[in-house]
């Protein structure tokens, strides 16, 4: 967004998808809730991220922008939430919360998505990293299922979500646009807010200091009513009788911690060999049969069977207090959960240990959750058939997914698929000796597995599946299993992938690496320099050898911390992108080495992506 003031606000969404009328959630539902409003200048985005940092560093606008708003989405409906802001500028919360009709934020989501729990990024990362410039990052999240798919088109979004998102990014901007000290918002930018809703239009922020303080207050609360209960509850009682009871209530709760898990896991395991993993995907709502239940029979068996209680005249109050806490609860976990379901079938989550890894979430929210509501069982008269109502729902939801097609993972209903999704690749595969002659050529198709059932669903649909092999054992040998990532983030599941050779693919642009020169810096630092001739998308991988290291490079001043570990190994993956077909890209290494293993310092890969 240009306006005709000398600090300006800039509303960036950028289009990641090749097909036509696709990708209307990250491009086609922002512009039109709000962007072509204020528009008197465009910068047009084709790269996704790579094309955020070329116009961050280089365009001459950038110097120009004071703040940003960044649109993103892994999904196709539902309410846009804020979910990273600043860094720091605390204004930039305060100013949204002010303006938006209808806010919904959540500082948990920021500290979750930074933490690279959610294997994504967005070009929020781009411009605070290289631009250094404050922003709001918002994003769709509902509905995931159809994200970067066929489905992913108008027909998906809701209307209200247009209307939401209109509203508040409107609302947001021109607040923004006519805050006077967007000219220099560097003198507010110390501080960081903390935000989150607590009713659909109401948003709770404050300073990260005042957090620091409610924190300890309730710290320091929580200890005062533990004091103040155990002297009720043990009066009369010696203090090693008190100190036994306190040790037994004690590992009561952990044992029923460690039960719910294990149960869980068992479960999972279960299911998974009776080829119903995955079950919740399509329909969330077996996730409560399937694994809150049982957690919850664990954990109420095990208070019951302790059976030492002292019922508290105050356990109706307690009570009310316990409900009004898990209103929001239960409401935040429907989003989070979701938006984690989702992402999974997006890239990394999903795969061998899909399952589990639903599994062990599972386990992490609803052990903590449920902490507040196992207590009750006490107040119920009849406990035993409590805990039968809810194993039966345990064992009825189980027989549902084993016995009838509710245990299918995916839907082809139109009004809402759930499709699978397979990562395909055709590659054509040239693999070279230490001397440079070629040992293996080869061509096939690689296929990354995105959940726990990839490849063999397709197996009866897609004939050739029948030949695909496992590549784990060419994980022992190869740099990368000898495969072509696109991403990092794909090498932790590469042995869990498949290979089914066929022809090879129409290469209409060779990819070329050549040493050009070898100078000694030093008696033990050679530094190679390599030109990589190719598409404008080509990735680098650089694997040292034993005794060896890579201290310096002409990609950026400084290593990464540590490079990704491959067969006891450092290796580093390296994406190259240029606006170009076939221009040269020249580049050095520098590997500090003793001379009788000069020869055998690196081994290197260039995929064409």
């Amino acid at each position: 967004m240009r306006l005709e003031e000398p600090e300006q606000l800039f509303s960036n969404q950028h289009y990641d998808d090749t097909r036509p009328k696709q990708d209307v959630h990250r491009s086609g539902l922002p512009l039109y809730s709000v962007g072509l409003v204020f528009l008197t200048g465009f910068v047009l985005f084709w790269a996704e991220n790579t094309a955020s940092h070329g116009f961050i560093t280089q365009h001459m606008w950038a110097k120009e922008i004071a703040a940003f708003i960044n649109l993103e989405a892994c999904g196709a409906g539902g309410k846009e939430i804020l979910f990273q802001a600043g860094p720091n500028h605390p204004w930039l919360v305060k100013l949204y919360v002010e303006s938006a009709p209808h806010p919904n934020a959540l500082v948990l989501a920021e500290d979750i998505f930074q933490s690279d729990l959610i294997p994504s990024d967005t070009d929020f990362r781009v411009f605070r990293d290289f631009g250094n410039i404050p922003g709001l990052d918002f994003a769709h999240a509902m509905n995931g299922y159809v994200y970067h798919t066929k489905y992913d088109n108008m027909d998906a979004i809701p209307r209200g979500t247009v209307q939401h998102t209109g509203d508040n990014l409107l609302a947001l901007v021109q607040r923004l646009a006519s805050w006077a000290e967007l000219s220099d918002p560097r003198q507010h930018a110390a501080g960081r807010e903390v935000y989150f809703n607590i009713l659909p239009k109401i948003v709770v922020h404050y300073s990260e200091e005042v957090g620091v303080f409610i924190n300890l207050l309730f710290i320091g609360l929580s200890i005062y009513t533990a004091l103040v209960n155990a002297r009720v509850i043990f009066a009369g009682e010696t203090r090693k009788a008190a100190l036994w009871q306190l040790t037994l209530g004690c590992a009561v709760v952990g044992a029923g911690w460690l039960h719910g898990i294990l149960t869980n896991v068992v479960v999972a395991l279960i299911l998974d060999a009776l080829h119903r993993s995955m079950s919740w995907y399509s329909r969330p709502g077996l996730i409560f049969g399937l694994y809150y239940c049982p957690t919850l029979v664990c954990m109420m068996a095990l208070l019951t069977i302790y059976g030492n209680y002292k019922v508290n005249p105050e356990s109706s109050s307690s009570l009310l207090k316990v409900v009004l806490c898990l209103t929001h609860s239960k409401a935040w976990q429907c989003v989070d959960r979701e938006l984690f379901m989702v992402t999974h079938g997006q890239l990394e989550v999903g795969c061998v240990m899909a399952h589990q890894v639903i599994v062990r979430f599972c386990d992490d929210q609803d052990t903590l959750l449920q902490q507040a509501v196992v207590p009750l069982i006490v107040l119920v008269k009849d406990r035993l058939k409590a805990l039968g109502i809810i194993s039966a729902i345990f064992l009825l939801t189980v027989a549902a997914v084993t016995l009838t097609p509710l245990g299918f993972p995916y839907g082809a209903d139109p009004s809402q698929p759930t499709p699978q999704r397979i990562l395909t690749f055709h590659v054509k595969r040239t693999f070279y000796s230490a001397e440079g002659s070629v040992r293996l050529q080869d061509s096939g198709y690689f296929l990354f597995p995105l959940d726990r059932h990839s490849p063999d669903s397709v197996a009866q649909l897609i004939p050739e599946v029948s030949n695909a092999r496992n590549v784990v054992d060419d994980c022992h040998t190869e740099l990368f299993c000898g495969l072509p990532v696109s991403s990092a983030r794909m090498v932790s599941l590469l042995d869990s992938s498949s290979w089914i050779p066929a022809d090879a693919p129409p290469i209409h642009i060779a990819t070329s690496l050549e040493l050009m020169t070898q100078t000694m810096l030093s008696v033990k630092v050679r530094r190679l320099t390599f030109r990589a001739k190719g598409p404008e998308n080509m990735g680098l991988v650089v694997s040292v050898a034993p005794n060896v290291e890579l201290v310096r490079w002409s990609f950026e001043a400084d290593l990464p911390a540590k490079g990704i570990k491959w067969l006891d190994r450092s290796a580093y993956f390296i994406h190259y992108t240029s606006g170009s077909t076939g221009t040269a890209w020249d580049f050095w290494l520098d590997f500090e080495v003793s001379e009788m293993l000069f020869g055998l310092l690196r081994t290197m890969a260039i995929p064409q992506v």
